[in-house]
Order: C-alpha cells, then structure tokens, then sequence
C-alpha cells in the first residue's frame, strides 16, 4: 500500500476509537455466556452437557479475541483495566497475559521476518527428521490441535526465553507472575473440585477451543511468503502500511465476525491499525488480496502438507 493510500486509509477510520462501554458491555456478555456453559456442563443429561461444552468452546474463542485485545492496551481506555481483565481471559484460555502482551508486541514490530518474529521462529527453516514431519502432517490432517499448544508453550509459558527476550526485573517479574497465577489458579480449581468434575465440565469445551483455534491462527501468516534475515545484512522493519503482504484476513458472516470472532478475523486490518481493539474493526469495510473466505482457506490448508504451510514459503 502506497503512503498516501494508508494515509487515506488512516483518515477514513480517524473517528473509530475505544469504547469504555462498549468493552464493558462485551465482558458482561461474555461472562454471562461463560457462566451459563459452565452450568448446562454440570448437567447430567449428556445432550446438555454436550451443548454447554460447544457453548463453552466457542465461548473461550470470543475471550482469545479478547485477550488478543487486551494485550495491545486499547480494549479500555485504561491501562489497569486492560491488564486486570486481561488476566480474567488469560485464566480462561490458560494462556499467560503479560508473555502474550510482550511477544505479541514483538510480533507486530517483527512482520514479515520469519526468523525475527517470536510467533515464528517456532517454524522457522530448519532440518526436520522424517518422523517430526509425518507426526506434524499427521496431526494436521486429522485434526490433532498440537499447533496452538506448541505454540503456546514455545512462547508463552517458556521463562527461558521470556527471560532471555526480557531480561529486566519489571519484565521478569510480570511474565513469571502471569504463569504463577494460572498455575496457581488451576492447581486450586483440581484440589478443590478434583479431575473428574473439572474435566467434565471444562475439558471438551477447551478442546473445541484447540480445534478451532489452530486453523484460525495459522490462517494468518502461515502459506503467506515470509522473509529470512541474512548474517552480515541489516535486517529492516516492515511499516505497518507494508505488512499486509506478510499477512491474510478470513471472511465469515457478519454475525460470526461480529459476535464471535469480535474483529479477530480481520488480521491485515488489525495490522494496518493495531491500537484500535477488534469491536471497531468490524465497523471496517475494505476488502484485500489478501483476504480470503474462511471455507475456502480451510479446504486449501486442510490439502496441504503442514510441513510446507508451516515452514516454506519464503521470500528469497
């Protein structure tokens, strides 16, 4: 996109801001749909169970957008607030707040280098043997949710390279403290309720979650051209007016765009404008080429090898 295009762009969006209400109004909703699948969950007919736990899963989605959010500190206008109820989702979607806040800020400094962006040196180019390869493929194929897991851990809950990434005692300190809560929080919930109830009314709803979550992740970088950084030559930023070459948007219906996905879908928007939170960005109408509907991107990813969507693509 051209600078006078982005700047156009910029203008067009200007009055679009962060609404306090409106982001109260979401968490309330959001909460009482949490609720309410944790308690249909509890019940004994398995055809209620069954649809507190699809409930539930689509439910921790909505709250992943959320966190998504929240880490950016433009969700409220207050940034107490943000990291408050950013650790509220984080327990929700076991994913700790303040490594997600600081890697993800990392990511959108980092666009468009796959080896300099800490989202993506977990699929960085490197020599994988055969049976890491056909286990990925495998999984891929038949719907094993290991991307968002190992994602997850390779990041979010690795203190070693939270550490080494953020070696100051203010960075050491959050990122330790968000791991801590949740492990605290969970640990707690086990004790108290034990395996058998928490897994009944948590376990099949996170897993929907995970099935959800990893094609809708990958979706947004992964078959896209990346570039690699070369030893002795400076590696330049990408302007946010550039990346959307280095990114792809999904297209849902509106009502799953809106109230599911609360503007997580609309990535290269997000990229364009990442301090405006996803309920505004779904007030956006622009269409890319890198946008794709979801269906379409689903069965083309789905007949693809994982190795080549994960780790090829590269811009030489």
């Amino acid at each position: 996109m051209t600078s006078d295009d982005f700047k156009t762009l910029q203008s067009k969006y200007k009055h679009l801001k962060t609404n306090n209400f409106l982001a109260f109004f979401i968490i309330f909703a959001l909460s009482l749909t949490t609720l309410s699948a944790l308690y249909l969950s509890t019940s004994e007919s398995w055809s209620i169970w069954l649809l507190g736990q699809v409930i539930l899963g689509v439910n921790i989605i909505s709250w992943f957008a959320i966190l998504h959010d929240l880490g950016h500190n433009h969700f409220f206008s207050n940034k107490r607030l943000n990291s408050i109820t950013g650790h509220l989702a984080s327990f929700i979607c076991i994913l700790p707040y303040y490594p997600w806040k600081y890697i993800h800020r990392e990511h959108h400094v980092w666009t468009g280098w796959k080896d300099r962006d800490p989202t993506m040196t977990i699929v960085a180019p490197r020599d994988l043997s055969q049976g890491k390869r056909k286990f990925v493929n495998l999984c891929w194929k038949c719907w094993i949710p290991i991307m968002t897991l190992s994602f997850s851990f390779d990041n979010f809950w690795n203190i070693r390279k939270l550490f080494r990434m953020y070696p100051s005692w203010k960075f050491k300190w959050r990122n330790t403290f968000s791991i801590i809560f949740l492990i605290t929080a969970y640990t707690t919930l086990i004790y108290t309720f034990g395996w058998s109830p928490f897994f009944k009314i948590w376990g099949l709803g996170y897993l929907i979650f995970l099935l959800i979550s990893d094609p809708l992740l990958l979706s947004q970088h992964s078959g896209v051209p990346q570039m690699i950084s070369k030893e002795g030559v400076p590696t330049k930023k990408v302007h946010f007016k550039d990346q959307e070459q280095y990114t792809r948007g999904l297209i849902f219906p509106k009502w799953i765009s809106s109230y599911i996905l609360i503007g997580f879908n609309s990535h290269i928007l997000h990229h364009f404008f990442p301090t405006l939170p996803g309920y505004r960005l779904v007030q956006m109408d622009e269409n890319f080429s890198n946008s794709e509907n979801w269906m379409s991107w689903l069965v083309k990813a789905k007949n693809t090898d994982a190795i080549e969507l994960l780790f090829e693509n590269i811009i030489e």
